[in-house]
């Protein structure tokens, strides 16, 4: 069984279990465990048990989609690159430019 913690209430996927973290107690039987968020008590409790523990900080760490990020986001990027773009510029067009310079 894949156990993901998480404050969620909404897009949960079909044959995971979800958990509240702000319930946690003891670690449960589990294949995989997954945690959403900033919880480094049950991230032990599982490690001691043996259990595998991912947090997102892999996500992290790994590339980014700039398709996913905001304007302000695309933006902030652009210019510490040294990337001009007009002030009006469109999303896809900030895109656009980030992809062509190398992404993220």
């Amino acid at each position: 069984m894949e156990l993901i913690y998480t404050e969620r209430t909404s897009n949960f996927e079909k044959d995971k279990s979800y958990r509240n973290p702000q319930y946690f107690d003891k670690p449960e039987k589990a294949t995989k465990v997954i945690i959403e968020g900033d919880y480094p008590n049950i991230v032990e409790a599982y490690e001691a048990v043996g259990i595998k523990v991912s947090t997102g900080a892999e996500k992290e760490s790994g590339p980014i989609n700039p398709s996913d990020m905001k304007v302000d986001q695309l933006k902030e990027i652009l210019t510490a690159k040294g990337i001009e773009f007009p002030d009006n510029a469109k999303k896809a067009d900030l895109v656009k430019l980030l992809e062509e310079a190398g992404g993220a």
